[in-house]
């Protein structure tokens, strides 16, 4: 007044508020920014707040099922993975600060806001006219405000925890700020703001709930994903024949030791597979397997050597043991727990496999009754293979002929053993046998030859015989000849289950070719391209729609797609919405080289399709020397 420059709106705000008792916030001042810090309660020293309980810590089994250490790097890695960005530093600690945090928090807000003063739309609810119709929230005043003047930030705090899982805190902080340069309107937007969050501090502690808990769920939602298909094995089959690809015919042909160290060991894993419990099936998985099949297993450290002595183990790792153990104590185990553990336990039901235990006082009928429901519920898919084996048999072996073939129809998996035909040679007889065995539905029937019965014919079990491990020489692929499956064809028409229209077009377009099935994976269409120049799908269908050779399951695929999308997310959203409503419009392109499996066009639908859930997708194969 007078001579005297009047207060400014800044000015006046800033002296009205520190006259408020603003005990839900801390007032920080530098230069010409005025920034106020939510905090939970007066007593509260610091505006780094936490919601305990289930929000305020990262759980366990998120560090165990939602990240892979080995893939994606050190275990605080899981914060940039929740919360969209990695940790930065600074005067104000290590926190993680996006526009996508603060966006979801104004909103959130904005929604506690219109549901504490608004209320539901009863209106709507009960007549329901259309949207042109429809009582409009009112909002607060000071929405877009809030948009462009507050912040909301993740602040980490992780610490060691004595060998196991590090303890992951998750703390928030929530600003509001304005300076002296901004518009009268904001600045009184702002003092209102502050005024109003004062008085309904629960408001902001259940917004940042809302903005935590959807990160919370979405990062539950992969773990328990990933747990299931683990759990479940069906990441197992998949990475089982990538490894097969890899190190298959090196160790069938004895020419590479680490080859060979790999498929015995993962022989053993398959085998104990049922057997093993939650902690044992994820260190078989994450340890060994997945490593492998991505080329990024350091042998030296976690495969030096394996079990070749005790007959029941035959290729077990022998970091096992130490790596089940380290698992256990990161999970928090009993020492005694983690200190006994001997090994996998055969014959007995495992958390985490299939079973029950027998209930108490369980009577006999009771008893076959449980047999009976398990047997019905978990029937195996058991097939039945034939493949013909051109052994070299020694004078002394001839003798008894007899003898051999019970010792050939004793060996693993083996049903049935004839005699097809023998030629005398010099002090030796070749002879040729068909052998039959039974394998699990899952089971590839050519990795079993070249991984476990040739092995078993060339080793002392079956003295006096040699069979050359090349396929076309010494074995033939193997053909299923399950009863009732061994000749079932598949046709595939566009129309062929359509009336009108539809149903002419089919009578006037004669039906695709017959297909084998079970279908083929990759990687034994790839088996048979590279080791026989076999091609397995020639003939592509010719729809109306597309060409393509044969439906393909989406985790076949997926091992061979790039490891993240190649474009940014609003394309990928915009690209992911048009294949919901369309679907595949064009087929997967994958070429079957000589020196490997690649896909060439169409990769997006694979991302697309394993958002969706979509099991199978159409695939063009290419056969080449080199991709």
């Amino acid at each position: 007044e007078g001579e005297f420059m009047g207060k400014s709106a800044f000015d006046r705000t800033r002296n009205e508020l520190s006259e408020t008792d603003l005990r839900h916030w801390h007032v920080y001042e530098e230069g010409g920014t005025v920034e106020f810090w939510f905090r939970i309660s007066q007593h509260h020293a610091s505006a780094i707040n936490n919601l305990g309980g289930k929000l305020g810590t990262i759980p366990n089994e998120f560090k165990m099922w939602a990240f892979d250490e080995g893939q994606d790097g050190h275990i605080d890695g899981l914060y940039s993975k929740m919360f969209g960005s990695a940790p930065t530093g600074g005067a104000r600690g290590s926190r993680i600060e996006n526009p996508q945090l603060s966006q979801e928090m104004a909103y959130a807000l904005k929604q506690r806001y219109s549901e504490f003063h608004d209320g539901p739309d009863t209106v709507q609810q009960q007549l329901a006219l259309g949207d042109q119709y429809k009582q409009g929230r009112r909002g607060p005043p000071w929405a877009s405000v809030l948009q462009s003047n507050s912040r909301f930030s993740i602040h980490t705090e992780s610490s060691l925890n004595g060998g196991r899982y590090s303890t992951q805190l998750v703390n928030w902080k929530f600003e509001i700020f304005v300076d002296a340069r901004s518009p009268e309107d904001r600045i009184e937007a702002v003092k209102d703001m502050v005024k109003y969050f004062n008085d309904n501090p629960d408001m902001v502690e259940d917004a940042a709930q809302d903005v935590i808990g959807t990160r919370f769920a979405n990062l539950k939602a992969l773990a328990d994903t990933n747990r299931d298909e683990v759990l479940s094995g069906k990441r197992l089959g998949p990475s089982l024949q990538r490894i097969d690809s890899m190190y298959g015919a090196a160790a069938a042909a004895g020419s590479d030791e680490w080859a060979e160290r790999s498929m015995m060991a993962v022989k053993w894993i398959q085998d104990n597979w049922d057997s093993m419990d939650e902690v044992e099936k994820w260190v078989a998985y994450y340890v060994y397997i997945l490593p492998m099949a991505l080329r990024r297993l350091n042998f030296a450290r976690v495969l030096p050597t394996i079990e070749m002595d005790d007959d029941k183990n035959l290729g077990k790792p022998s970091t096992w043991n130490e790596k089940v153990k380290n698992q256990l104590g990161r999970l928090g185990a009993w020492g005694g727990t983690q200190r006994d553990y001997g090994g996998v336990q055969r014959g007995e039901t495992q958390a985490g496999s299939i079973g029950e235990p027998r209930p108490a006082q369980e009577s006999m009928e009771q008893q076959i009754d449980r047999i009976d429901r398990i047997l019905k519920e978990f029937a195996p898919d058991i097939r039945l293979y034939r493949t013909e084996i051109s052994a070299i048999v020694s004078a002394e072996r001839m003798k008894k002929t007899k003898q051999l073939e019970d010792q050939l129809r004793g060996l693993r998996d083996v049903t049935t053993v004839n005699l097809l035909g023998k030629t005398p040679l010099i002090d030796a007889t070749q002879v040729r046998y068909g052998i039959k065995f039974a394998l699990r539905g899952t089971e590839s029937s050519p990795a079993y030859v070249k991984n476990v019965l040739l092995p078993l014919l060339n080793s002392d079990k079956v003295p006096g015989i040699r069979v050359d491990r090349t396929r076309g020489r010494g074995w033939t692929t193997p053909e299923e000849v399950t009863p009732g499956k061994s000749k079932k064809t598949l046709k595939e028409n566009a129309f062929s289950q359509f009336g009108g229209v539809a149903g002419n077009l089919s009578a006037k377009r004669p039906a695709s070719r017959a297909l084998p099935t079970p279908a083929l994976g990759l990687d034994a269409i790839a088996a048979d391209w590279q080791d026989g120049g076999v091609m397995s799908y020639d003939v592509a269908m010719d729809t109306t729609d597309m060409r393509y050779h044969v439906m393909m399951p989406v985790e076949e695929l997926l091992p061979y797609i790039s490891r993240e999308f190649r474009a940014p997310k609003d394309a990928f959203d915009g690209m992911y919405q048009n294949f919901i409503k369309n679907g595949a419009q064009s087929p997967v392109y994958v070429a079957i080289g000589k020196n490997r499996i690649k896909i060439t066009g169409g990769e997006d639908m694979v991302w697309f399709a394993k958002r969706s859930g979509l099991e199978e997708l159409p695939v063009f194969l290419s056969y080449q020397s080199q991709v």
